[in-house]
């Protein structure tokens, strides 16, 4: 029961649920979840597109191409995927979805959370469990101690199995890098959610800053540095109304970029100014395609195109944009094919996100040029009434 990987079977079983040739995703829906998932754990998975091949020839179905994928994550991420897949609102009223769901808790609960080897596991436990494994690395960061955990450390002693533990905290988030070497050892580099950890009673961290008045709603700001003096504006404008969230405010010297944008959809509404250097940019598309994993990631999304951003009203200018993702994915793709595999680990990466950016862009550019914009001259009174009309 205990392994790496959720039971094949059931991975099985829960592509043909979730892929159901009639009420289940679609094969464009299963390729962008997919794609997202892979660039978050950073996992290669078989089926990047849901061009399946004539007559199939590359996949058979969809439902072979969900299950294909599953496989080449680990058990704590397949539990995480098919969760969360399940509670789409598309399957809001899918009986067979809703007993999968409780068909992955009865049997495969473990993985929902850092666990020891029991199965009676629970998740408070779980969680003391993560909190003295923290406690430990927290004191470490908080002593300038080398971030490094020798073979059968004593400090952990008392936590079984421990090496699994910690495998599983970097499924999870807690870690930004976690790399085993031939002595047994583990060298770690914690996360921005080891210093938020609610569990972490007691436990005192340097770099931690007050938390945000809890009362005012949270709006994540995504832009282009090219548009720094317009979102002082806009961060000005909404003082004492929300708490913004953008990159120069939250991560510190050295932080995480990555781990800051992946909390785009954490907060109450998402800013997106955009500009031609946006459009261009895999920083500020990948926080794009974070927003975009949720099913309806427009309705609390604000958009506010910047001048030399006017061109993507235009079909035509929105396929220059798709050519040139279309185009950059295709270099790095040539560029990469000639190195090393060991050496171009960091360039891969960039070639995953911006395949996954080269499939979603033109439905953002169509949703971003659908909706009813505001000037610049007038979007952030609209903004700062779209988050709280009562000031009106």
């Amino acid at each position: 029961m205990y392994s790496d990987k959720i039971d094949d079977v059931f991975l099985r079983h829960a592509a043909d649920i979730l892929a159901d040739t009639n009420t289940g995703l679609t094969g464009s829906e299963i390729v962008k979840f997919c794609n997202s998932y892979a660039i978050d754990f950073n996992v290669n998975i078989p089926i990047t597109s849901s061009n399946f091949g004539s007559f199939g020839s590359v996949v058979p179905n969809k439902r072979t191409a969900l299950y294909k994928n599953l496989v080449a994550f680990n058990a704590c991420q397949q539990f995480k995927i098919i969760k969360e897949l399940s509670e789409l609102d598309k399957f809001a009223n899918n009986e067979d979805v809703k007993k999968l769901k409780a068909q992955l808790y009865e049997r495969f609960g473990i993985f929902e959370t850092t666990a020891t080897h029991t199965k009676e596991t629970t998740t408070s436990q779980a969680a003391d469990v993560i909190a003295e494994v923290l406690k430990v690395l927290l004191d470490m960061y908080n002593n300038d101690d080398e971030m490094y955990l020798v073979d059968g450390d004593a400090r952990l002693s008392h936590i079984k199995n421990y090496e699994k533990v910690l495998n599983r905290m970097k499924a999870q988030g807690y870690f930004t890098k976690l790399s085993s070497d031939v002595l047994g050892g583990y060298e770690v580099e914690l996360s921005e959610k080891c210093f938020t950890y609610p569990q972490n009673k007691g436990v005192v961290v340097d770099s931690v800053v007050d938390e945000p008045k809890k009362d005012l709603p949270s709006v994540f700001v995504s832009y282009n540095h090219g548009s720094s003096d317009f979102v002082d504006k806009i961060e000005k404008s909404l003082a004492g109304i929300c708490n913004i969230k953008r990159d120069k405010n939250e991560i510190g010297d050295w932080g995480s970029i990555s781990d800051f944008m992946k909390t785009i959809r954490k907060e109450d509404f998402a800013v997106l100014v955009i500009t031609d250097k946006y459009l261009k940019s895999t920083a500020c598309l990948f926080e794009v395609v974070q927003l975009m994993k949720d099913e309806n990631w427009d309705k609390n999304t604000m958009y506010v195109v910047m001048e030399d951003a006017k061109a993507i009203y235009s079909v035509v200018e929105q396929l220059r944009y798709i050519e040139y993702w279309t185009s950059y994915c295709e270099e790095l793709s040539e560029a990469i094919k000639v190195l090393p595999p060991e050496t171009t680990y960091k360039q891969s990466e960039e070639l995953k996100k911006a395949t996954t950016i080269k499939n979603e862009i033109g439905e953002f550019l169509n949703k971003v040029s659908d909706a009813n914009n505001p000037s610049t001259d007038e979007v952030i009174s609209r903004i700062k009434h779209r988050i709280n009309p009562a000031l009106f």
